[in-house]
């Protein structure tokens, strides 16, 4: 398997192979591009066409040196309106570069601006290891870190038109045809989006989103793997790893509501039991182990059911808290004993 970096929502890094450092991203790159044209330009959500888009002389200017520079393309021509959803599910569906570049240069003028305000937002979301050269990924600068991409990736998928236009299996496109998205992985091993990319240097690359539920839980994951030998191969590891941390997932029932977790006995002599204010059943990544730590109330008596403190229950990065309460009523022992035994009160 190619350099790997997998996260799971709410338990870190899950999975990682390979080198880590910096290195061209291709194509993954018009997920940037995306992000970056959204700052400037958002579509509010899943719905929004947002504004429209009409392709001049200079966009087929930048077809025609997408075309000699071999790299893939998409038809269009002067005159051609589209939105600029449109333009961006042809982007990134088909991974057009022209229309990365038309794209970068409709939201901010000149390719010049695009770049400096790339790098502005990269910087503005701690993104040290990645820097884009150009907004279609076929130059070699433009390069970044698999925990790098794992935010993109995620940042993508937090924003609902972007993850939408990632998780769509083919549109028809006005004026350019049916286009379908390069990445076959969709819709197999919980897969939602987001990105392939190729290049000679690059080699084959994926940055991928899947959902998958064990039991009553959903479990997201985000991850990239860079430098395949090819996207059948890529296709091949990354299917059989996404099972398998689906498999390696699992529930665990750590509390019943009403069950003992704990007794006590009183200053003054009285024994009682603390029990669980709630069910909990824990969600375990492999053989992550589960800590429990108690946080309780100073005990001077109190009405059976009346709260004492919490449970913390923990695995990975993860936790959670239940109420503990008391299971029978204790009664204050009175001024007269507390007077007669102020040495075991304090």
């Amino acid at each position: 398997m190619g350099t790997t970096q997998v996260v799971a929502d709410g338990f870190g890094v899950i999975a990682e192979f390979g080198p880590l450092e910096k290195r061209p991203i291709a194509s993954i790159t018009k997920t940037i591009t995306a992000l970056v044209v959204l700052d400037a330009k958002p579509l509010s959500d899943a719905e929004d066409d947002g504004p429209s888009i009409t392709f001049t002389e200079t966009d087929v200017e930048i077809l025609r040196e997408t075309k000699a520079m071999l790299g893939s393309y998409e038809e269009l021509s002067a005159g051609l309106t589209l939105s600029e959803k449109q333009a961006m599910t042809v982007m990134m569906l088909s991974s057009a570069n022209n229309y990365a570049t038309s794209l970068a240069v409709w939201a901010y003028g000149s390719m010049d601006t695009y770049l400096a305000a790339a790098h502005e937002w990269l910087d503005a979301h701690g993104l040290t290891g990645t820097s884009v050269s150009d907004a279609s990924g076929l130059d070699d600068g433009s390069a970044s870190t698999p925990s790098d991409l794992v935010t993109i990736g995620q940042l993508a998928m937090e924003n609902p038109a972007l993850a939408s236009i990632v998780g769509t299996v083919s549109a028809e496109i006005p004026g350019v045809g049916l286009v379908r998205n390069g990445n076959k992985l969709l819709g197999t091993h919980g897969v939602d989006g987001i990105k392939t990319g190729t290049t000679l240097a690059a080699g084959a690359c994926l940055l991928y989103s899947s959902h998958f539920a064990v039991g009553d839980h959903v479990i997201h994951v985000t991850g990239t793997t860079l430098g395949e030998d090819t996207h059948a191969q890529l296709r091949e590891d990354v299917g059989a790893m996404l099972d398998s941390i689906q498999q390696n997932f699992h529930e665990v029932p750590v509390l019943t509501q009403g069950s003992e977790v704990g007794t006590f006995t009183t200053a003054w002599g009285e024994t009682g039991t603390l029990l669980a204010a709630d069910s909990l059943t824990e969600l375990v990544w492999a053989d992550t182990p589960i800590s429990v730590s108690s946080e309780l109330n100073t005990f001077s008596g109190g009405e059976s059911g009346s709260a004492q403190g919490l449970l913390t229950i923990s695995s990975g990065v993860s936790s959670r808290s239940v109420s503990v309460l008391l299971g029978t009523s204790i009664h204050d022992p009175g001024l007269s004993w507390r007077l007669s035994h102020l040495g075991e009160l304090f």
